[in-house]
């Protein structure tokens, strides 16, 4: 998502298909779903299948499923990959 997105929202779940993005405010929220596609095809391309289905994106930290984790690995590769 590189340093601007990066910034503002972080991957905090991935539970069957779907990858939850949590957003700092309503607008970048807005501004993310342009990439919507894009950041689900990159994620899929660097891991070499499709992994992630749908993504949901969310201002509420709480309302992900509790089963739903992401590593720091993969939390990593979206900071240091470049913008949609």
């Amino acid at each position: 998502m590189g340093k601007t997105l990066g910034a503002v929202c972080e991957p905090v779940g991935f539970e069957r298909g779907r990858l939850y993005i949590w957003v700092k405010s309503s607008a970048r929220l807005q501004e993310i779903r342009f990439f919507e596609e894009t950041l689900r095809e990159k994620v899929n391309e660097h891991v070499g299948r499709t992994w992630v289905k749908s993504l949901r994106f969310t201002m509420d930290r709480h309302g992900i499923p509790a089963s739903a984790d992401v590593s720091e690995e993969f939390k990593r590769y979206l900071e240091e990959s470049g913008e949609p």
